[in-house]
């Protein structure tokens, strides 16, 4: 039913905006969670507003009353607890189908052990918006040693990843991977980010760097999302808050698809 459809984009649209929002904001940025139809965009009678507008007030006074919004003061509302709850519980109806599109390789349902790399940068505006490497300094501690093996003309180095990176070296065997490239606040500092439409990424390398102690990304740009970065972030498990991260495929394609986001076809590929 569609009205269900116009109520949960408008609360996820609320939500998105910092869980209060002006009508004329929910005008704006409705179409981010509900597709428009040239029949809702058409001009109407009154005032030749566009016929959404019109949905959007209606559906407004409907939640205020089933209280999953409240109202503030004239044209300016807030979700409540009951709203966001809604929200969680809505399941995307086109999720087997979407999954199918994004990952044909695995049929209707990604397997549980596919990862999705989460990559974030404060130190450049554009990093993953061409094809490139990301470079993260690991901490002191965690860095290893490299192993120097003798008996072979020339001597060959052998890269020591550090302990704490060895789920990164499992995941360095079997790219390419699905990445995520996430642009944030610089938490000390004056730059924001955080208002560039994130990327998606096909990550076609991972490499520990010994001399720089940094771990390095290699990735393709495949297509820049229409949402700002910090309506995904905000949505992210307090584990996946920070400069590189891994989640489960699942996890992340649900959380996209909440946001009306389409990742192109193939995205994931394993």
């Amino acid at each position: 039913m569609r009205n269900e459809g116009w109520e949960i984009a408008i609360l996820k649209c609320i939500n998105s905006l910092g869980g209060k929002a002006y009508l004329k904001q929910a005008y704006e940025n409705i179409d981010k969670f509900i597709q428009l139809t040239g029949y809702d965009k058409r001009s109407t009678n009154y005032g030749g507003r566009p016929a959404f507008e019109h949905q959007v007030r209606s559906h407004i006074s409907n939640l205020c009353e089933k209280n999953d919004l409240q109202w503030l003061m004239r044209g300016y509302y807030m979700i409540t607890e009951r709203g966001r709850r809604r929200i969680a519980a809505a399941v995307p109806p086109n999720l087997p189908q979407a999954i199918n599109r994004i990952s044909p390789s695995t049929g209707s349902a990604v397997r549980e052990t596919t990862k999705v790399i989460l990559l974030a940068t404060n130190w450049r505006s554009d990093l993953f918006d061409i094809d490139g490497e990301a470079p993260y300094l690991i901490a002191h501690d965690e860095t290893g040693n490299s192993i120097l093996i003798k008996g072979f003309r020339p001597e060959v180095t052998i890269i020591k990843w550090p302990p704490k990176l060895k789920e990164w070296e499992k995941l360095s065997e079997n790219v390419p991977l699905a990445g995520l490239g996430i642009y944030i606040k610089e938490k000390a500092g004056k730059r924001n980010y955080s208002s560039i439409p994130f990327v998606y990424l096909q990550i076609r390398s991972i490499r520990y760097d010994e001399n720089t102690k940094k771990l390095i990304f290699g990735f393709r740009a495949s297509k820049k999302s229409h949402l700002e970065s910090k309506e995904l972030t905000r949505r992210l498990p307090r584990e996946n808050i920070k400069l590189y991260s891994i989640i489960d495929a699942n996890i992340i394609i649900r959380t996209l698809l909440e946001l009306s986001e389409e990742p192109p076809a193939g995205w994931i590929q394993k």
